[in-house]
């Protein structure tokens, strides 16, 4: 049904990439009701009322988990251009996302992975109709290395509200001194303040103090943030170049790729141009 539609191909927010899905509903945008949309809908919506929510209401008991963005994605190798993967990514403006695999794991190699690091990962073999539900602290990725993946999202909000303040969800946590959730405030909070239109300043500075936080507890991703971060920062002083430096290095350690390719660059200001191709070499 869905073969010959025209699929979204706005720049994903993780990787910058066409997106190459197709919108059943979100609740902040309009979605437009063609004949395919309606048959479409028609099948997958009793799945979601009668299956899945049932589901959610378990899991999440008194939480009020709704449903409030809903799309079908396709991965897979064609002449023309198109998603072979969805690099490893926290679901930032998801509190909790349900996956329908909607092929069987033998019609491609690859598909779904959860992650520890980018180079340690376990594939899920879903059949066409299995799904899977993680919350938006959990790493995770898609990578199609041959054949073709259809499968089927939803993401949830607690509080019965689609419009629920992201920067409540696992505040506690992050308070606590949790690094993974120090980083997905770092940036719920980012977001938050440049919807309400806050100075890009206060907006940075208050998703720096976060993130840093989270890299002073040993995650990875935010260290290299933090590097980057200090690294391209305007009117830079001689202290926070070499702390860039010293953040970039912690991530290379843990092996975190973009920190390979940033402390490259780190190298490449300072003309160490051998240092540099060595880093970039390591980033493939």
């Amino acid at each position: 049904t869905l073969n010959n539609v025209s699929f979204q191909t706005d720049l994903d927010s993780v990787d910058q990439e066409a997106t190459y899905q197709y919108w059943l509903f979100q609740h902040n945008g309009e979605v437009k009701k063609t004949e395919t949309h309606q048959k479409v809908t028609s099948i997958l919506q009793p799945a979601l009322m009668e299956r899945i929510l049932p589901f959610i209401d378990e899991i999440y008991p008194g939480e009020d988990v709704k449903p409030c963005f809903s799309f079908v994605r396709r991965y897979t190798q064609r002449e023309d251009e198109e998603r072979m993967k969805h690099p490893t990514h926290f679901d930032i403006q998801s509190y909790a996302t349900f996956v329908v695999s909607l092929s069987d794991f033998d019609d491609f190699e690859g598909g779904l992975y959860v992650a520890t690091s980018e180079n340690k990962r376990r594939y899920f073999d879903l059949k066409s109709g299995d799904g899977a539900l993680h919350q938006s602290d959990l790493l995770h990725g898609v990578h199609v290395s041959e054949g073709t993946r259809w499968s089927w999202i939803v993401w949830f909000k607690p509080g019965g509200k689609c419009a629920s303040d992201p920067t409540t969800w696992h505040k506690n946590q992050a308070e606590s001194g949790d690094p993974i959730h120090q980083f997905l405030h770092a940036h719920r909070t980012h977001s938050a303040l440049s919807e309400k239109k806050a100075t890009a300043k206060e907006a940075e500075s208050t998703k720096f103090t976060w993130l840093k936080k989270s890299a002073e507890n040993g995650f990875a991703r935010a260290q290299n943030e933090v590097g980057h971060f200090l690294r391209t920062k305007e009117n830079q002083t001689p202290k926070e170049h070499q702390e860039a430096k010293k953040w970039l290095q912690k991530a290379v350690a843990l092996e975190e790729p973009e920190a390979f390719y940033n402390l490259g660059l780190w190298e490449l200001d300072n003309d160490q141009e051998t240092a540099a191709t060595k880093l970039f070499e390591q980033a493939c």
